[in-house]
């Protein structure tokens, strides 16, 4: 960050006349002016990217401490931890703006450190009603594991373990003034702010690597309809892809079609030189492949050149639109300040050449980015377009000791010096001790080992044949950093699983005989029986019917054609009776 602090009007050069800066205590701060009420904030260049799981959530606590003093209800006053930073912001007087800065600062020299655990608990209540970022969270598991971007479908592990001194460490090594940029929308700095900030340099944005083998990729979600993310270069090209993509989508999937309510492409600006772009389109459950299949097939048409440059020409045009908003200079402050925080250069919004210069080439060029670089989320179908499906399983085991299910037959532990592994006759689950991101303990022995890239195994020692408390001390804790475990609160007796009492004998499903109750195989042939014997005997029956009817037969004769008959309608009856027993019993066992 010094270098660019040092050079802050040489780099805001192209937004002269609607960006001033200037440096307080070391934080570069970002001017420009609107009427009415200021708006004020302060960045750092730091996010939940930048954790690793056994602290997971410290970000977001240092946010939560930093604003203890503030009464958020008093006005528009928040702070936001994301993927690569995190902000402070508030609207009001310049007074009141210029005091919010000035006590978020301080606070940052002087967190209020005995509330750690007050504000770990409304963490773990704020996550318990939220979630963890639903089908964007799962998208960069699928991509980065339990690492980096990743950790936004984690759960924020540390607050079970953080305490002051790893506070504190954060705060110092990313809280400070040499990674923080503050802005305002006034015109000259305010001679009250007082942005005092621990010292510090400017971290850039290291993204981990990832763990999909190959791209495109596609996983199956809970999500309905389809979700494709790609990071691609940061240029006007990708810009205009996006507009195009949106545009197409609302038109082809909400206006002519009626399958989506929300379609499009998001932009956002994750390293100084590289954007993510996210196509998304919902539908309903019974439409979701039918969506899937619009989207593949009109990315594979821009792919092919197959851009229309009327939907370039319109963008183009609302872009000059949004050039006239009287107060443009304070509408790019916050996004100006992420640039700077990311080390990106600089661009005018007002220099059309870069996007007039963009042809149906260029976005071409992109989707074929994009799609060299795809991972998809789709809920119905069996693929994407000729992608791969990302591995959801490991593919290999460790070597050790095995240890058998005391609850399911089949299903297998192995615990060796390289990791542990989880078998059962579908899948295979291994966390190597080598790419282990963290490591749950309770006291009881119970452990929950999360690898790298995000597959985690349970082991519960109470449920595996042989496997005791002492066993897993000796054979995983012994092998795992401490820096890697987290300690989970101790445990209720009665939350303790134990395996049945009185277990059944288990079988496979597929091979379980019917519960006939009663109802044998016999019966089958005995019906069978009944219903030939009844069918021989119906001939002569019907001929002495006919002559009954006619009184042609003498009378000893008619008494023994009424007892054929008879005899002929029982045996109907009887094979009719016990075919109707045995078909519903095969329709009960058919319903469970």
């Amino acid at each position: 960050m010094t270098a660019i602090v040092a050079d802050l009007d040489t780099w805001l050069a192209p937004l002269e006349g609607l960006v001033s800066g200037a440096v307080v205590d070391g934080v570069p701060v970002l001017l420009a002016s609107r009427p009415g009420p200021v708006t004020g904030g302060i960045y750092f260049r730091v996010g939940y990217a930048d954790e690793t799981l056994p602290v997971g959530g410290i970000t977001h606590l240092v946010e939560h401490l930093a604003l203890h003093h503030h009464d958020l209800a008093d006005r528009h006053t928040n702070g936001h931890t994301t993927e690569q930073w995190t902000g402070f912001h508030t609207t009001g007087t310049a007074g009141e703006v210029v005091a919010f800065l000035n006590e978020v600062c301080a606070s940052m020299r002087d967190l209020p450190l005995g509330r750690i655990d007050t504000e770990k608990e409304i963490l773990r209540a704020e996550a318990a009603r939220n979630g963890r970022g639903g089908i964007g969270a799962a998208m960069r598991v699928w991509r980065y594991g339990a690492r980096g971007p990743g950790l936004s479908g984690q759960d924020e592990e540390g607050l079970f373990r953080l305490g002051t001194d790893e506070v504190t460490g954060w705060v110092n090594t990313w809280f400070t003034s040499g990674n923080a940029v503050a802005f305002l929308t006034v015109d000259e700095v305010p001679a009250e702010l007082s942005l005092g900030l621990p010292p510090g340099e400017r971290r850039p944005v290291r993204l981990p690597p990832e763990t999909l083998p190959s791209k495109p990729a596609w996983f199956r979600s809970g999500f309905d309809g389809i979700v494709l993310d790609a990071m691609v270069p940061r240029t006007p090209a990708a810009n205009v892809f996006s507009a195009v993509v949106t545009r197409v989508l609302m038109r082809e999937l909400r206006r002519d079609q009626g399958l989506s309510y929300d379609a499009g492409c998001g932009y956002d600006r994750i390293e100084a030189d590289t954007a993510r772009l996210t196509i998304h389109a919902d539908a309903l459950e019974a439409k979701a492949g039918v969506v899937t299949s619009v989207v593949a097939e009109i990315l594979a048409g821009m792919r092919a050149g197959r851009v229309d440059r009327a939907d370039i020409d319109a963008i183009r045009e609302q872009a000059a639109r949004e050039l006239d908003l009287p107060d443009l200079g304070a509408a790019i402050l916050p996004g100006t300040c992420i640039d700077l925080l990311l080390g990106a250069d600089v661009m005018d919004p007002r220099d059309r050449a870069a996007m007039d210069a963009v042809t149906v080439e260029d976005v071409a060029e992109v989707a074929r980015a994009v799609w060299a670089d795809a991972l998809v989320a789709i809920s119905s179908g069996h693929g994407f377009g000729g992608a791969t499906r990302a591995p959801h399983q490991s593919n290999s085991a460790v070597e050790g000791t095995t240890y058998t299910s005391l609850v399911k037959e089949g299903n297998e532990l192995v615990i060796g010096p390289d990791g542990v592994t989880r078998r059962t006759p579908d899948s295979l689950v291994t966390v190597r001790f080598d790419d282990l991101a963290a490591i749950g303990a309770v006291a009881d022995g119970a452990r929950q080992l999360t690898g790298n890239d995000a597959l985690s195994i349970a082991v519960e020692p109470t449920l595996w044949k042989g496997l005791d408390a002492e066993i897993v001390a000796r054979d995983i804790d012994s092998r795992v950093p401490s820096e890697m475990v987290v300690p989970y609160p101790p445990r209720e007796v009665d939350r303790i699983p134990e395996p049945p009492k009185n277990p059944a004998p288990l079988e496979p499903a597929d091979s379980s005989p019917p519960a006939w109750d009663g109802f044998g195989p016999w019966a089958v042939w005995t019906a069978f029986a009944l219903y030939v014997l009844a069918a021989l005997a119906s001939l002569p029956a019907l001929i002495g019917l006919w002559s009954l009817m006619h009184d042609d037969l003498p009378r000893e004769d008619q008494t023994i054609q009424i007892v054929w008959i008879g005899a002929t309608a029982l045996l109907w009856l009887f094979a009719g009776g016990l075919t109707f027993g045995v078909r519903r019993r095969i329709r009960l066992n058919e319903q469970g």
